[in-house]
């Protein structure tokens, strides 16, 4: 999109130590970035990348700041990727002050694969374009203005939904899902899961030769831990933990760590037993 419309983009390091990673100081490198030309912002809840959990409703503050004084036609947006924290965080997405809001469910929700949902605010979605018609029969404009080869009229939530045919057992399935995490309760889950992954912080970071890229501190850290086992390539971690039915992987990035993520499915136990295991890593 950007090579096409010929805009530019630029990407900005909002910490150089993850461990040591500063909620306020992330909040100003982003508001000293945001120039009078910027026109949207992209960031990510949690970094898969480290499992640093970015303080988004802060950093939505800062661009409403940025925002004053602009035109509507010239504000900045605020698009947030929220795969790594929405499901296991005790927050409403719409309470944090983005104006888009994407996740996929199949991660922390639960659900099934190539599902996904985007929220936004009611007077920032003409901002998009619909790429293709939507199959939506509550949505019938853009299927209509496709067919009479006419302009779309301003863009609404449901004209954005996919069109072509889906994988319908896995869309409809996302109800329960949904469901599931009402009954245990968003406040439970976010709870256990700061409790179990917490935990293995705790232990990980007092393990001779390992270190810890996450940070410890529960507001800047979510449901994700990456780490190191001096010696041992996170690749070679991740397969020799499998070698004892231990689940974990190593981050697909340019700088790759290994990961531990524990869900609502595990038990403390469970945090001891990938400790212990770990350890024999470091000794072996």
């Amino acid at each position: 999109m950007a090579a096409s419309s010929d805009c530019g983009v630029r990407y900005i390091p909002l910490y150089d130590d993850s461990a040591k990673a500063n909620a306020a100081e992330m909040v100003a490198r982003l508001e000293r970035a945001i120039l009078p030309k910027t026109r949207a912002v992209g960031i990510t809840w949690v970094h898969s990348s480290t499992g640093v959990k970015i303080p988004v409703a802060a950093m939505a503050e800062a661009v409403a700041r940025a925002n004053r004084g602009r035109a509507a036609a010239d504000r900045c947006l605020l698009i947030v990727d929220g795969v790594h924290g929405f499901g296991n965080q005790d927050v409403h997405a719409a309470t944090l002050g983005a104006d888009f809001f994407a996740a996929s469910m199949h991660k922390w929700m639960l659900g099934p694969r190539g599902t996904a949902f985007l929220w936004g605010r009611t007077d920032v979605w003409n901002e998009l374009r619909p790429t293709i018609p939507t199959f939506d029969p509550d949505a019938p404009e853009p299927w209509a203005a496709w067919m009479q080869r006419q302009p779309l009229p301003p863009t609404q939530a449901k004209f954005v939904s996919p069109g072509g045919f889906l994988a319908y057992e896995h869309a409809l399935a996302v109800r329960q899902a949904v469901e599931l995490h009402g009954a245990i309760g968003r406040d439970k889950i976010a709870a256990r899961i700061g409790e179990l992954n917490g935990a293995f912080r705790e232990g990980a970071a007092g393990i001779a030769g390992v270190t810890l890229h996450t940070p410890r501190d529960p507001e800047l850290s979510g449901g994700l831990s990456c780490f190191e086992v001096r010696g041992v390539k996170p690749d070679n971690v991740a397969k020799r933990l499998a070698e004892t039915r231990i689940r974990t992987n190593s981050s697909p990035y340019k700088v790759s760590y290994a990961r531990v993520s524990a869900g609502v499915m595990n038990f403390p136990e469970d945090i001891d037993t990938v400790l212990r295991e770990i350890r024999t890593l470091v000794t072996t």
